[in-house]
């Protein structure tokens, strides 16, 4: 049974609800000092007024009836009234009542008491605590006159108090009267303190207010300019050709900010120049017709905002040492250089200049880095439509190659013949035996899928035909055929592979539940309720009772994963049946969705494993740091050793040999491999899970058939437990990651999966390293070259450009030895 719980606002405790019957102020009152004022004289004169009255009842019945004793009856009505006063709009008065009520019975006390001096003493400190609820000028009166009033009396109407008894009480009336106004004069100076603090406070925020309305008024100033820059780049970002938009795009810029002249620089694939793509005007059109390129280097203001991947801002080119003028362009007067970045990656600079000085400046940078940022996005745009065009291509190819492999897996000669067809002669329809040519007369059209020819439509045709335009007629019939045939056999596929689906299903399933088992066995599967509580059943128990058992299967996807036993069920009880039968039904669905959840939340943990790592990849510096983050990902305390070897391939393709480039070692047992170790063919070749195009897992390496042949050269490298991850780069196999234990370890399902998935990173991070590589040499190469050719060019001799390609080859390439030479001898 199940119960609802509805929502209840929490109790409110007894003395808030005390406080607010009794004590708090009249909602009229809005200041809080007033509240609090009004509150504490209520919270008073109630207490004294019950306490008074309560003492002096039990006080009556002991003494009797006196004028002390009458005089505190009144003064607790009088206190009473003030607390009925200060709940009202007039709570300024009830200190006054209250106050006043309390100096009568002080007074009254001393005259009428026993002890003279001790009522003296204890009434009026009391009395002058009290007067802290009227404000400091008036307490400062009230206990002054109080004060006079009290000695005065102490002489004339109590000659009783003499001696040490008079000294100590009017000492102490003075005393604490004196207190009592240091205080009030402590605390009115520490409010006054708080006010001017207050006040203080204000007038800084104040001054906030109109910094803060000064800086808007400047943001308002640039929000014209930013917004400028975002038409700009929405104008822009329209995907099209590359030189198209950058050509556009650069007019665009000039004319809305009014320029005099703009342009685009991209980085060469070589990083080596800054080529010019795009300039407005004929000043543009003149240099794009020159080749126009500036080296990537700092002697330019577009070369060093490149390479500092940061703008440059020359707002005054008079003023400016690092400004190199254009002959084509003697009115510029500054100039501001923004790179194009997309990420940390520079492609181009974005180059603009005006004729006004001071007109390109660091105020209005945000807004071109805006607009830089953009045309940085159109220009990676532009370079995907042109990926797209040739992928779509590509893909086009690809369709008709699928749609050609499909038909040939679906005409498989095992559920359909090879060849198919059929033929209508005479009135009659027969299967086409064997391919005809067509004859003279006939008219053919092919039946295409997705630009694939899958057969003909062959009509033979004797004199005119009775339908005009019969050509066209067969093509469309042979369309209509195309999409229909293609229908039937997706139809019929789908139909083999659901019916191959449902039986994987089926057993993917039954696997599923194997290895749930096989990880939750130290849970128990089996539960028994025998009308007193749930409890683990085990096999072999209640023996007696296992014959009237009445079971029925629980399944998932017609496969049996266990059963629901009931004892005294009629077989004939039909109702009690379908009763069972639906919760065996349920029941087998809902532990198939807790099994299915499990193994969601274990992909989930390692779907955000493979997350972090691939962040953690994408930032190692190098390989080994690489096999850290895969280390840590993993987790695994028995693997201590982890090396990756990358394979030599030689002329024909074959595996050659295996290098190790990176390793990792946690420091318990044998190290891993040394970097730069080899493995031979001939051992790679004997231990051939180093070449496996599938991942190996093997738990105990010295007890594996696999490995009977070389279990030798396990022991000696002392590898008791391994996995073999093939790393490809695209379909070629270039490596191996190796993860070795020196113990026997069993990997689990989930590490199997998660070091599967990392293996095509580490690849991928293999293989950019290696095309980095390549790539610096292939940039130093051209470097080198430009550099010759330069200097080549530079010579004005024949003797002199030998000497320099002998000289430049010699040092660029080490050779002890360069001949660069010319001869025409037995030429004839």
């Amino acid at each position: 049974m199940s119960t609802t719980h509805f929502p209840t606002s929490p109790k409110r405790k007894w003395t808030d609800v005390f406080f607010q019957t009794f004590i708090s102020a009249h909602p009229s009152v809005q200041s809080l000092p007033e509240r609090r004022k009004a509150e504490l004289a209520a919270a008073l004169s109630l207490s004294f007024s019950i306490i008074v009255a309560v003492g002096l009842t039990a006080t009556l019945q002991i003494t009797g009836f006196s004028i002390l004793i009458g005089v505190g009856f009144l003064f607790s009505a009088i206190s009473f009234i003030s607390y009925l006063i200060s709940r009202s709009t007039f709570y300024q008065r009830a200190p006054l009542f209250f106050v006043g009520g309390f100096a009568l019975l002080a007074y009254t006390a001393s005259l009428t008491g026993t002890d003279p001096a001790l009522f003296l003493t204890i009434s009026f400190t009391v009395l002058f605590l009290l007067s802290n609820l009227f404000d400091l000028k008036w307490m400062v009166w009230f206990i002054a006159i109080n004060l006079v009033v009290a000695l005065l009396a102490s002489f004339i109407f109590l000659p009783q108090i003499q001696g040490v008894g008079a000294l100590n009480a009017r000492a102490g009336l003075f005393t604490i009267g004196l207190f009592v106004l240091l205080f009030a004069w402590q605390r009115d100076n520490l409010e006054r303190l708080r006010l001017v603090e207050v006040a203080l406070t204000q007038t800084e925020l104040q001054q906030s207010n109109i910094e803060l309305q000064n800086a808007q008024r400047e943001v308002n100033a640039h929000f014209a300019e930013l917004r400028l820059a975002a038409e700009v780049g929405h104008a822009v970002s329209q995907v099209r050709d590359l030189d198209s938009m950058l050509t556009d795009a650069a007019d665009l810029i000039r004319t809305r900010f009014d320029l005099y002249y703009s342009q685009v620089y991209l980085i060469n694939p070589s990083k080596t120049y800054l080529i010019l793509q795009a300039g407005t005007g004929h000043v543009g059109k003149e240099l794009l017709l020159r080749n126009h390129r500036l080296p990537l280097s700092t002697s330019s203001i577009n070369g060093r905002a490149a390479i500092e991947k940061k703008p440059v801002v020359v707002s005054d080119t008079k003023s400016s040492s690092t400004f190199k003028p254009n002959p084509l362009l003697p009115n510029t007067r500054s100039e501001m250089a923004v790179p194009l970045l997309i990420g940390e990656v520079v492609v181009g600079v974005l180059d603009m200049q005006s004729e006004q000085p001071g007109r390109l400046n660091n105020d209005i940078l945000p807004a071109f880095e805006a607009l830089a940022g953009q045309l940085a996005i159109a220009i990676q745009n532009a370079n995907f439509l042109a990926e797209v065009q040739q992928a779509r291509t590509e893909v086009e190819a690809q369709a008709r190659r699928l749609t050609r492999a499909n038909w040939a897996d679906y005409l498989d000669a095992v559920h359909k013949p090879e060849e198919t067809g059929y033929m209508f002669e005479h009135n009659m329809i027969s299967p086409l035996l064997q391919t005809r040519e067509a004859a003279d007369n006939a008219i053919s059209a092919p039946i295409e899928v997705t630009g694939e020819s899958l057969g003909n439509l062959v009509v033979e045709m004797e004199g005119q035909a009775p339908i005009a335009r019969a050509d066209e007629l067969i093509n469309t019939v042979a369309r209509q055929m195309a999409q229909q045939i293609e229908s039937l056999r997706l139809l019929e596929s789908a139909e083999r592979y659901r019916f191959e689906a449902e039986k994987a299903s089926r057993r993917i399933t039954r696997e599923g539940w194997k290895d749930y088992m096989e990880v939750n066995a130290d849970q128990g599967s089996s539960y028994i309720y025998d009308l007193k509580e749930v409890r683990p059943f085990n096999k072999g128990e209640d023996q007696q009772t296992e014959d009237s058992k009445f079971s029925l299967p629980l399944k998932v996807r017609d496969e049996t994963v266990g059963k629901l036993s009931v004892l005294g069920l009629e077989a004939d009880d039909k109702e009690s049946f379908a009763l069972v039968n639906a919760v065996a039904d349920r029941l087998g669905a809902h532990i198939e969705s807790l099994r299915q959840f499990d193994q969601a939340q274990s992909a989930l943990s390692q779907t955000e494993k493979l997350s972090e790592a691939s962040l953690r990849f994408a930032r190692s510096a190098d390989l080994q740091e690489l096999l850290v983050v895969l280390n840590e990902t993993l987790g695994i305390p028995k693997i201590s050793r982890t090396v990756i070897g990358v394979f030599e391939h030689n002329s024909v393709g074959d595996v050659d040999g295996m290098t190790i480039v990176a390793n990792w070692w946690n420091g318990i047992g044998h190290k891993a491999a040394e970097i730069g170790m080899r493995y031979t063919p001939e051992l790679l070749h004997a231990m051939s899970l180093f070449l496996s195009p599938d991942p190996i897992f093997i738990n105990d390496t010295f007890n594996d058939d696999r490995l009977r042949d070389f279990k030798g050269i396990l022991e000696q490298q002392h590898v008791r437990a391994i996995a073999v991850l093939p790393l490809y780069s695209g379909t070629r196999h270039i490596g191996a990651l190796l993860l070795e234990s020196e113990e026997m370890y069993n990997f689990t399902q989930d590490e199997i999966r998660l070091v599967s998935a990392m293996a095509p990173q580490t690849a991928t991070a293999l293989e950019n390293r290696r095309q980095f590589e390549r790539a610096q040499k292939q940039a130093d190469r051209e470097s080198t070259l430009n550099i010759i050719s330069q200097k080549i060019q530079g010579a004005t001799t024949v003797e002199a450009v030998l000497q320099i390609a002998a000289r430049e080859l010699g040092h660029a390439l080490g050779a002890p030895m360069t001949i660069a030479q010319l001869s025409m001898k037995d030429k004839n």
